[in-house]
């Protein structure tokens, strides 16, 4: 009751001389106090709970020191030098990851301000917790229970890192190659995998994701989930050289690779590709053979693609010219494999938005980028050991060991069949003849073609 009810209530009761007006005074007076002081208490309420919400973010800080994993497990192995431990736990090496974190900590999304309220996170927690959820796919409520920090505060953590991330690496890693590097990279594949005039392969992988809200059926693809589409293209060192992320599940492999920004440049012969060149170990005025990307059979056959031949009763020319693609072309899949298994986030959907889902997905590319080339540099090998890959003589690599991959599939099994210009079809036979002569063969091809180890489309 308010005080002007409560005026108004006794002069009600003086007009009516009442008898009893002691007594009513009395117990409106009482009632009034009574309400005042429930009023007091639930204003004393709330502030007590206002304080208790400020208390405990303080001593969220606290815990993260005294609980989380990033203070305790990793701050110790740290400290005792533990490689292994720290290889398994960040999925890189620890100057790597030094390094890494002094490329970040100056990135304005890794700098959190300081207030007087609370010490901030820092910029190694931050990478830490990001690192964790990549390489082992853990829920957000597990790495917030493992970390000390609220739910919502590990996914904008993740969400930021992963932008930051791309940001400071996608210059560099993946760098799309100029004429020079593409013939850097043609050396590579002759080298590593003895097919010449290559600078790269070609593949696609659907990662599926959690069903994005009110998308219909754009991310649904024909194997019946939800997923977006990794286009890439590779060298002959599992380093991607071409990403193309973000398509929709629905789209076909032809319809992605016509609507990406390689496609359309290779198809209009707009990319810095060296000038055509003779096989090596022919002579110099022999055929110029163009420089060329390879692919399995779900890719047409033209000047700048290569495939195999397709049918079941080939000749012992097209099943030379198919085991030396296979062989060279088997190094996208081991860079997917390979991406797949040290990010283990990709071994289960992906429980995000569409957008951060290709961020989190170019961020793993280049991750996988900077890792291999420091191996490289650094001639250790760390993030792709021997035992990771295919061997040369095609023995598997590990990750072809572990489970299928149910969330990185092939975009498609095949499309209808196009049809080739007749350039290309003369150069696939010449190249085919290549491989077979003695300029061209290589010692071991008839006993693994006798074995089976090619692909036939």
């Amino acid at each position: 009751m308010t005080p002007e009810k409560f005026t108004q209530k006794i002069q009600t009761l003086k007009m009516c001389d009442c008898e009893n007006l002691n007594v009513v005074l009395a117990c409106t007076t009482v009632t009034l106090l009574l309400e005042q002081s429930r009023k007091r208490k639930t204003n004393e309420e709330k502030l007590i709970a206002k304080k208790k919400k400020h208390s405990k973010s303080v001593f969220g800080a606290a815990m993260r020191q005294r609980h989380g994993q990033y203070f305790n497990w990793f701050s110790e192995i740290t400290l005792l030098k533990d490689l292994d431990l720290l290889q398994q736990w960040n999925r890189m090496k620890k100057s790597q990851y030094n390094n890494l974190l002094g490329l970040l900590s100056e990135h304005h999304l890794m700098v959190k301000q300081v207030t007087r309220m609370q010490k901030p996170i820092s910029t190694g927690e931050i990478l830490c917790l990001t690192l964790r959820y990549l390489g082992e796919g853990h829920s957000l409520s597990s790495l917030s229970t493992a970390f000390q920090v609220g739910k919502s505060t590990a996914s904008s953590i993740i969400k930021d890192t992963l932008c930051a991330i791309v940001e400071v690496l996608e210059a560099k890693y993946p760098k799309f190659p100029t004429k020079e590097d593409f013939i850097k990279i043609s050396e590579g594949f002759w080298t590593r995998w003895n097919f010449p005039n290559c600078v790269g392969s070609i593949d696609g992988k659907h990662i599926e994701i959690q069903a994005p809200y009110k998308s219909g059926s754009e991310f649904y693809n024909y194997k019946n989930y939800f997923s977006v589409v990794l286009f890439a293209v590779c060298d002959a060192h599992y380093r991607f050289i071409y990403v193309d992320i973000g398509s929709y599940g629905s789209e076909g492999d032809a319809g992605i690779y016509a609507s990406s920004t390689f496609g359309k440049e290779l198809n209009e012969n707009k990319l810095d590709l060296p000038e055509p060149q003779p096989l090596l170990n022919m002579n110099p005025q022999s055929f110029k053979f163009p420089y060329m990307f390879i692919r399995d059979e779900a890719f047409p056959l033209k000047p700048n693609i290569a495939r195999p031949f397709g049918g079941k009763n080939l000749s012992a020319m097209e099943q030379t010219y198919n085991y030396r693609l296979s062989r060279a072309r088997r190094v996208i899949e081991n860079a997917f494999g390979i991406l797949s298994s040290k990010w283990r986030v990709f071994r289960a959907p992906i429980l995000l938005k569409p957008t951060t889902v290709s961020t989190l997905i170019k961020a793993a590319c280049c991750l996988h980028n900077y890792l291999i080339t420091d191996d490289i540099t650094t001639g250790v090998r760390s993030y792709a050991t021997a035992t990771d890959m295919d061997s040369n003589d095609l023995e598997n690599g590990s990750w072809r060991e572990e489970q299928p991959l149910r969330n990185m599939r092939d975009i498609t099994n095949r499309i209808t069949s196009n049809r080739a210009s007749e350039l290309a079809i003369k150069q696939r036979k010449y190249l085919g003849k290549y491989f077979s002569s003695e300029k061209g063969r290589v010692l071991w091809q008839e006993e693994h073609i006798n074995k089976g180890y090619f692909d036939s489309a």
